[in-house]
């Protein structure tokens, strides 16, 4: 998990928290002051597929993120290139202090072929581009709902061979000649 442009970056995993820890306001991820700008990477261990997300901060005091781009599978976005780059989704969030508001994620279009933009997800990454005050952001909850698609992203062990050896391969009660042509 990374995050840019954060006040202590050493925050960046407070606003993922259990269910039922999702009112709890001691723990919170805030920007810089006088930048509301914050771009979060979060990595999964596995393929997953994300149906919805939740991103609550605190209504009223102007903290609350307004504007969050989504992007899938992409390791290089920082602040010289979210803008320019399409996102996979853009939210316009509501003021949320209750976190519970869950946004879906869209159908890619055409939706006669029903194909998720959300699905295979390795790593997602958020750009939150604008808080309701203007000065600064605070996130007190994100939450994801989906499922582990059980894959893995990892080395497979396998044995190639640059020329067939017959003495390798030999065949169990063959009868007469079984060599390559």
């Amino acid at each position: 998990l990374r995050v840019l442009n954060a006040l202590d970056p050493q925050t960046a995993a407070h606003p993922f928290k259990p269910f039922h820890e999702r009112q709890d306001r001691s723990r919170f991820l805030a920007s810089n002051d006088d930048d509301p700008e914050m771009i979060m990477f979060i990595p999964f261990t596995e393929a997953v597929s994300i149906k919805s997300i939740c991103i609550s901060g605190s209504a009223g005091d102007g903290t609350h993120p307004k504007a969050v781009k989504l992007f899938t599978n992409r390791e290089d976005i920082d602040f010289s290139n979210a803008n320019e780059l399409p996102a996979q989704q853009k939210l316009d969030l509501a003021e949320d202090d209750t976190a519970n508001i869950d946004y879906p994620l869209q159908y890619a279009k055409p939706v006669v072929v029903v194909v998720r933009k959300f699905q295979g997800v390795s790593s997602l990454t958020l750009f939150i581009e604008d808080s309701y005050g203007g000065d600064e952001t605070k996130i007190y909850y994100i939450g994801l709902k989906g499922e582990n698609k059980k894959w893995r992203h990892g080395v497979v062990e396998c044995v190639y061979e640059a020329r067939p050896q017959p003495a390798d391969h030999k065949v169990k009660d063959a009868i007469g000649s079984t060599s390559l042509i």
